[in-house]
């Protein structure tokens, strides 16, 4: 599948251009304001966790597009009055900085297995955040075609590169993937890293795509139709950073 145009600057999702990808500005938004809504408790410690997390990847995220890592503010205290959604934001406002002074054509560093240039952070960025948008609770609906990208991105991207982090898995077969409501389909072959290939093989796995990017990040949600050995070995094995 083609990723997901470019076309976002901050605020104003009508100012086409190779900039942020859709979504991007506003889902940083929302996990602070998701941080800023949350009581103590256990989901607000979930919630601690996590605005300290995306901000203080941060930086390591930022140097690639050129961003001088030695002025980064380090992560404050996390007792109960500590302002971590100001501290959000204000991390959230220095990477959206770098990513939109950057070009997307430019060359740099990555650790995908796409083409080395500064379109993947804008597209990393875009599913990291949107990832840990569901881990806030949020009740936002993910733009089905983001979500896709989502899926495309782990498997075309990430998955080459999967022994940066994990063991290979270990396919007995091919396994198609199906997004039910955007009709996307990937089929994953057995390989050291697997790849994605030409349809084949009987595993697949079918739900939303949301639900399958979530799956693929392990992280909890409605379960797809799973059939076939490899399928459900695909969905155990550990596929991201």
């Amino acid at each position: 599948m083609a990723p997901v145009l470019f076309r976002s600057t901050r605020d104003d999702d009508a100012v086409p251009g190779p900039r942020l990808p859709a979504g991007a500005a506003r889902a940083h938004r929302r996990v602070r304001r998701a941080a800023a809504r949350r009581r103590p408790g256990r989901a607000g410690a979930r919630l601690r966790r996590l605005a300290c997390e995306r901000p203080r990847r941060a930086p390591r995220e930022r140097a690639p597009l050129g961003r001088d890592r030695r002025h980064d503010r380090g992560a404050p205290a996390q007792g109960p009055g500590a302002d971590l959604a100001s501290w959000y934001a204000e991390s959230a406002e220095l990477l959206l900085d770098a990513l939109d002074a950057a070009g997307p054509e430019d060359r740099c560093w990555h650790f995908g297995g796409t083409e080395k240039t500064k379109a993947f952070w804008y597209r990393r960025q875009v599913h990291e955040t949107a990832v840990h948008l569901a881990d806030s609770g949020s009740a936002h609906v993910l733009d089905p075609a983001v979500a896709a990208d989502g899926v495309d991105e782990v498997l075309g991207a990430l998955l080459p590169r999967v022994t940066r982090w994990h063991a290979v898995p270990e396919l007995p077969g091919p396994v198609t993937l199906r997004a039910t409501d955007t009709g996307d389909v990937w089929t994953v072959h057995p390989g050291e890293p697997p790849v994605l290939g030409p349809a084949a093989g009987s595993a697949s796995v079918e739900a939303p795509a949301r639900d399958l990017l979530l799956r693929l990040w392990k992280r909890t949600g409605p379960d797809p139709r799973v059939d076939g050995a490899a399928a459900t070995a695909l969905l155990e094995a550990p596929l991201t950073p």
